[in-house]
């Protein structure tokens, strides 16, 4: 891959119609690629050392394969689908924090769980967990991963309101859910 310079020059030269969001994406990727050598340089060569805040989406460039795949596990795709997995993001008029986006009663309700206070992932974790579980025995099946997302997303009163169904849910959830099924179906 040439420099961003060359790469923006070229798709002036070769298009000048070419819409801005190809350079955006270019200075995405570029941005993504600079932080995850950072990242590899300090962490000794391991990306899962990584504890900046892309580090979900440096372990996605690290497993890419030669056909620009990759995937992420569900729990690195709701930071990502919540927060472009930002750990300072601030959502629902300041009661949603992390990049999980969790409140504080999620908080409380995932140090129970856990048995003590942790990161904000093994918090995260363990309230998947359980809303993994719970899910399971009120649906009498393996939940889907869009399923466990709108329990994340609306709790499960509100998943329960909308009968369990994706369908139901308001636009911006189902739309997490496609993209939660696509980052993580990359892999496959």
């Amino acid at each position: 891959m040439g420099n961003l310079a060359d790469d923006q020059r070229n798709a002036m030269k070769t298009n000048k119609r070419k819409s801005p969001s190809r350079l955006i994406k270019l200075l995405v990727i570029n941005k993504m690629i600079f932080c995850a050598l950072v990242c590899f340089a300090k962490s000794g060569a391991n990306q899962n050392n990584c504890t900046c805040e892309q580090s979900s989406n440096h372990r996605a460039q690290a497993n890419m394969d030669g056909k620009g795949k990759s995937g992420l596990t569900l729990i690195e795709a709701i930071a990502v689908v919540e927060s472009n997995n930002n750990p300072k993001a601030i959502g629902d008029n300041g009661k949603a924090s992390g990049a999980w986006q969790m409140w504080e009663v999620a908080r409380v309700d995932a140090r129970k769980i856990l048995g003590r206070d942790g990161t904000d992932k093994e918090l995260a974790s363990a309230l998947l967990g359980s809303i993994s579980k719970r899910l399971e025995v009120k649906l009498g099946r393996k939940a889907t991963n869009q399923e466990i997302y709108a329990v994340w997303n609306l709790g499960f009163s509100g998943f329960q309101k909308r009968g369990f169904k994706i369908e139901n849910c308001p636009r911006i959830t189902q739309n997490a859910c496609v993209k939660i099924t696509n980052l993580i179906s990359r892999a496959n």
